[in-house]
């Protein structure tokens, strides 16, 4: 696969733990258990009386419910459901940390998920948290070797800067991959 560099512009819509402090998200607390029980039927009737609530703002870290769902690796059906619902825009969603919801995703070595996150924008592979890891970095720091595999191929790494590309070394060195990979 060829790419080109490009540089991407990432609108940050992320809100600092101190302001989120102040915000009640009891509201969301049923969105919240449904994802992180697996539970599809109460989501659907969630998302049913409340499309918007897919894109909404549901931890105090500024998370999505997609963020919080790709975070456990078999809650397939769930991070399938909340993709099918969300536009590109709302996939690059981060949380307090700049993180979307393919960092939580390629830590836990869900392929599946970071393929349909990729097909839906392709562009997030690039997106950075506020620390300048990808996810790329995420899953080599979590030893994650297919995860690591498909974001190689996911990724534009000859457009890496010079730190991105030290760390993602380090990150597989430390992920325990040890020349396994050429970067």
């Amino acid at each position: 696969m060829k790419f080109k560099c490009v540089t991407i512009r990432v609108t940050i819509h992320t809100v600092s733990n101190q302001a989120a402090e102040g915000k009640n998200y009891t509201q969301y607390l049923p969105l919240y258990r449904a994802v992180v029980e697996g539970n599809m039927k109460s989501l659907q009737d969630i998302l049913d009386k409340d499309p918007t609530a897919v894109r909404a703002i549901i931890t105090g870290a500024s998370e999505t419910a997609l963020i919080v769902a790709s975070h456990k690796k078999n809650n397939k059906d769930i991070v399938k459901k909340l993709i099918s619902l969300m536009s590109p825009q709302d996939m690059a969603m981060q949380d307090s940390f700049g993180r979307t919801a393919i960092f939580g995703a390629a830590a836990v070595g869900n392929v599946e998920a970071l393929k349909m996150m990729v097909k839906k924008n392709p562009d997030l592979p690039h997106i950075c948290d506020i620390y300048n890891h990808l996810p790329l970095h995420f899953a080599a720091y979590a030893d994650q070797k297919d995860s690591v595999r498909y974001l190689l191929d996911a990724t534009n790494v000859a457009c890496l800067d010079e730190f991105k590309r030290l760390t993602l070394v380090q990150a597989l060195i430390s992920g325990g991959f040890y020349g396994e990979f050429i970067v």
